[in-house]
């Protein structure tokens, strides 16, 4: 079966407010293609090449030292995001949420981030019908 053709993934360069975005894209990427990264280190070689910038810096030292985690996917992307990631990622999803108002836009434009910015939550539903104003 003839893999799918999809749009590369755009480069990363360690704003955080997009790691999480990229990495949902380039995992999808490898996923739909699994014919053209057939085992861990093609993995990480494909992310390597799509980081430009700061996260290109931070990942110049990995390649250069030749470490253990050019062979271990999971363990490559644990790494991108302790390094990119945001570190408490609840504590930043509630303070979004807590300050998300509909004010003048459309209702369903409100809706759509209030349900993406949930998705990171753990509260029990009835927290989240309070907060949804």
């Amino acid at each position: 079966m003839k893999e799918p053709k999809i749009c590369m993934p755009k480069k990363f360069d360690a704003d955080r407010t997009k790691f999480r975005g990229f990495l949902q894209q380039v995992k999808l990427y490898i996923r739909m293609q699994p014919d053209r990264y057939p085992d861990e280190a093609s993995k990480v070689g494909f992310i390597g090449t799509l980081l430009c910038g700061h996260a290109l810096s931070s990942f110049a030292p990995i390649l250069e030292k030749n470490t253990a985690v050019l062979k271990d996917y999971e363990g490559f992307l644990r790494e991108l995001t302790a390094t990119f990631g945001d570190a408490d990622t609840s504590r930043v999803v509630e303070t979004k949420l807590r300050k998300l108002h509909q004010d003048n836009r459309l209702a369903s434009t409100y809706a759509f981030e209030f349900r993406q910015s949930i998705c990171d939550l753990t509260w029990h539903e009835d927290y989240f019908i309070s907060q949804f104003r």
